[in-house]
């Protein structure tokens, strides 16, 4: 081999090995401008999302003022005007009220019946008097409510109509008038009937509840 060949082979052994270099260089920072890798998504459940505020549950408590503790009252009244005195009906109204109201004394009003007589006998019992109303002639039988069969109290059927719906028709209208009355027929048995009526009389909320405690 000539001394020119030797030369030739020389120079394109240095240009093999800067081209290997140049592009070990260039491999290398490529390596380093790569963007780092996402970070990998929690694996834990998800803050739970928030959940609506429960509906108001409503506990009247009892007072001394219920339908059952002034019914004794009433009762007494009652078989001193007949022996044979049935009770028919109580009822009692709350005007303009508000949910703290039910525990305040009010009147009610217990309607009996005499069978023997074919008289009704109405008597009014408030937080200090039992007063007459009326004394009627009625001809026609009248369902007479045993009192083994009245487990559900006032301040329970209140209750009641409260968590179904009373509560929220009270928020719902700023003037409501409430009433309550307890009667027996034939076909249902002894209920609690209670309707909130808003000031205008166009809106209701009517609830029956088993006077007897077996319906929920």
């Amino acid at each position: 081999m000539s001394k020119t060949q030797l030369v030739i082979l020389w120079g394109m052994g240095i240009v093999v090995v800067v081209v290997l270099a140049t592009l070990g260089i260039l491999v290398s920072r490529a390596g380093r401008s790569q963007p780092p890798a996402a970070l990998p998504s929690p694996t834990g459940p998800s803050p739970a999302s928030p959940t609506p505020a429960q509906a108001d549950t409503y506990r009247l408590p009892e007072t001394p003022y219920t339908a059952k503790n002034l019914y004794a009252r009433a009762q007494e009244a009652a078989s001193l005007w007949q022996p044979d005195a049935a009770l028919v009906s109580a009822a009692a109204s709350w005007p303009f009220v508000a949910v703290d109201d039910f525990s305040e004394p009010t009147d009610w009003t217990f309607q009996f019946y005499s069978a023997e007589t074919q008289h009704a006998y109405v008597v009014n019992v408030a937080e200090g008097t039992v007063t007459p109303i009326r004394e009627t002639l009625v001809p026609y039988s009248q369902p007479a409510i045993a009192v083994q069969e009245w487990q559900v109290d006032s301040y329970q059927a209140l209750n009641a109509w409260l968590n179904r719906g009373g509560g929220a028709f009270l928020k719902r209208h700023p003037v409501v008038d409430v009433s309550i009355r307890l009667a027996r027929t034939e076909d249902t048995g002894a209920v609690w009937t209670i309707v909130g009526l808003d000031q205008a009389g166009q809106a209701a909320q009517t609830e029956y509840v088993d006077a007897s405690g077996s319906l929920p």
